[in-house]
């Protein structure tokens, strides 16, 4: 196919003209682009901040218990635990939500999510056997959490989220379980 040179300049200036136009495009979300940031709630908002400290309680906890226990199973969850804490992070960048996540172990801002961790750490450290059963409610815990969390959205994203860290709770759940049945 042959192009004369008239053609050739006149597709070039089309294209140099619509590049300044794509600005006008709707932004492309940078975490997905296929999820269209929309404006939350108040319970959406509060929800993510709450998920987001509730998952760091969690790993706390299960770091805290693998420290005085040495029980494998608290380390591997622990680490799950930050990878669950990151979606939720995900979700507060994506939506502009301030970080509520102190850098420091056993410290919340939400008053609750503190006293949940004071009152789980004294059973974590009674023994081997508590700090499997205190695991097993904090994931039961966690589920109930979510399925309030999900009755209260229904934009994609943060449900897509909340499903993936139910389904993770379950699985918790179900590790801690196992092994205590050995105790």
């Amino acid at each position: 196919m042959n192009f004369t040179r008239p053609t050739l300049i006149a597709c070039a200036v089309l294209l140099v003209l619509a590049i300044p136009f794509s600005a006008f495009a709707a932004p492309a979300n940078p975490v997905n682009p296929k999820y269209q940031v929309t404006t939350l709630t108040d319970a959406e908002k509060a929800d993510i901040l709450f998920m987001r400290e509730e998952e760091k309680m969690a790993r706390d906890l299960y770091m805290a218990a693998y420290k005085k226990w040495n029980v494998p199973v608290f380390w591997n969850i622990a680490r799950s635990e930050q990878t669950h804490m990151d979606s939720v992070k995900t979700l507060i960048n994506r939506y502009g939500l301030a970080d509520p996540v102190v850098n420091q172990a056993g410290i919340f801002t939400n008053k609750d999510v503190q006293q949940m961790y004071d009152s789980f750490l004294d059973q974590i450290n009674t023994s081997p056997k508590a700090a499997l059963e205190a695991a097993v409610t904090v994931e039961r815990q966690d589920i109930a959490d979510l399925n309030l969390a999900l009755s209260h959205t229904k934009v994609r994203d943060i449900t897509r989220v909340y499903m993936n860290l139910k389904q993770g709770s379950a699985n918790h759940e179900r590790a801690f379980s196992s092994v205590l049945k050995r105790y």
